[in-house]
């Protein structure tokens, strides 16, 4: 079972922290999700904290996600290498 739900389009990480970005069609058109406002567009990111992760998806304390742009953006800032695509 996938870690990001429908996968990932792109992907930068740290020691700590994996930060993914793509387009999922499950969040195209959704105006939320879980509270947060989602770009009509469908373009995601989630984050992955490999210090708590436990194998546990969505449900898991080391994954944050869908993302804000800002919330992202945030993270980018302490995550220094670019983006790499799978």
């Amino acid at each position: 079972m996938p870690v990001i739900p429908g996968g990932c389009d792109a992907v930068k990480w740290n020691e700590q922290y994996i930060l993914a970005k793509g387009q999922c069609s499950y969040y195209v058109g959704r105006n939320e999700y879980r509270g947060k406002v989602l770009p009509a567009s469908g373009d995601v990111y989630f984050l992955i904290d490999r210090l708590r992760y436990t194998n546990r998806q969505e449900l898991d304390p080391g994954f944050s996600g869908p993302l804000t742009q800002e919330e992202a953006t945030k993270w980018e800032q302490k995550i220094l290498q670019p983006f790499q695509t799978l």
